[in-house]
């Protein structure tokens, strides 16, 4: 979903899967000040860790779970701040509405699909062929 994230207003996309793909984004940016992992698996997590430069941080949202090994010294090497976070605040809830309503986020695709096809729509999301969000419909 590269072409998606580009029409969204990415300026580049690394595939973490990749190989060399941590090296190719800290040879591109140095590191980055922060890192937000979606996702939430050991791997996306592992990758969302050596992506911020030195002082930087790591936010784990994502939900799907696994483990990632965590070397502690580069922790204290890196001086990396590691956080989790499940909700933010009513004030950044009401911060996240307006910037979507004032019409500066690109729109999402979104895919209209009955609930009956609610099986075969997360087989389509785990094989990566829906294009933005599957919405669901009584």
């Amino acid at each position: 979903k590269w072409d998606l994230a580009r029409e969204a207003g990415a300026a580049d996309v690394i595939d973490p899967a990749a190989d060399g793909a941590a090296k190719a984004l800290l040879k591109a940016t140095g590191g980055v000040a922060a890192a937000v992992d979606f996702v939430g698996s050991g791997p996306s997590f592992t990758f969302g860790f050596g992506a911020p430069r030195k002082g930087g941080r790591l936010v784990c949202v994502g939900l799907i779970g696994g483990s990632a090994t965590v070397v502690p010294l580069m922790v204290s090497m890196k001086a990396v701040s590691i956080t989790g976070s499940y909700v933010g605040s009513l004030a950044e809830l009401q911060e996240l509405m307006a910037i979507g309503r004032s019409g500066a986020l690109p729109p999402m695709p979104l895919v209209p699909r009955p609930l009956a096809d609610a099986n075969a729509v997360l087989d389509e999301l785990r094989a990566g062929r829906i294009r933005g969000r599957a919405v669901l419909q009584a």
